[in-house]
């Protein structure tokens, strides 16, 4: 059976909503620190490598200890959305993740994201793409 060209933007459309949706919700959790709820989002047997190069983190043990670790510093993140981009099974998307320190300092880092869904939605894996010079004091 063949797919014809609205099928196929349909189908385009479901999985862009479906990887909007999985990063909304992804840089909400880090908005409200809702730890938890960020684990959710992932898959059983995720990884996440953060950033890329870096040994990656799989499974929620793993996820949890690394994400408990940024929550134990107190800083209170802000992510922006700048750009989602969604091709195939893949999607990348371009965030400003802006920090206000204990301190009332407030930097910033660019991030680049590769996010793959399983078949449930549930994020199979992340790859963050920043360095240095991703990094901004304000």
């Amino acid at each position: 059976m063949t797919m014809t060209s609205e099928q196929s933007i349909d189908a385009k459309k479901t999985e862009a909503d479906r990887f909007r949706k999985a990063v909304e919700a992804y840089l909400a959790s880090y908005r409200t620190g809702d730890l938890e709820g960020r684990l959710t989002l992932f898959a059983d047997t995720a990884s996440f490598e953060d950033p890329v190069g870096t040994p990656a983190m799989i499974g929620h043990d793993a996820l949890r200890a690394f994400f408990q670790s940024h929550l134990d510093l107190g800083i209170k993140f802000e992510p922006n959305l700048e750009r989602l981009i969604c091709c195939g099974k893949e999607a990348l998307f371009v965030f400003t993740m802006n920090l206000i320190m204990e301190d009332g300092s407030r930097p910033s880092l660019l991030v680049h994201e590769i996010m793959t869904l399983d078949d449930h939605g549930k994020i199979a894996s992340l790859r963050a793409f920043w360095d240095e010079s991703s990094m901004s004091v304000g």
